[in-house]
């Protein structure tokens, strides 16, 4: 599961809801190696990958990161930029393993 953060969002709107909504999720999935993987990405005009979805192995690993997740701010961007973005950064470290 790769989940995209809008950093367009004002700071004071966006720790509750996205990261709240992502912890939720993230507590309801089975988080292995041949499980379920998330990744988190932020996206504005420059998007940037928090981590990718082989980067933790454990549930409690991506909890305790997403809980420490920042704000980084931007603006909008489009739906186009940011697919191809996770198509190009998000998922490149499972293509390349193999997985």
């Amino acid at each position: 599961m790769s989940t995209v953060l809008e950093r367009a969002t004002p700071y004071n709107k966006w720790i509750p809801s996205h990261a709240d909504f992502v912890q939720r999720v993230v507590e309801k999935l089975s988080v292995d190696d041949n499980k379920d993987r998330v990744s988190v990405v932020q996206y504005s005009r420059d998007p940037a990958v928090n981590f990718y979805l082989n980067t933790y192995t454990t549930k409690g690993e991506i909890l305790d990161t997403v809980r420490g997740l920042k704000h980084k701010g931007g603006n909008p961007s489009t739906l186009e930029q940011l697919l191809q973005y996770l198509r190009d950064m998000s998922l490149q470290p499972l293509l390349e393993a193999g997985a």
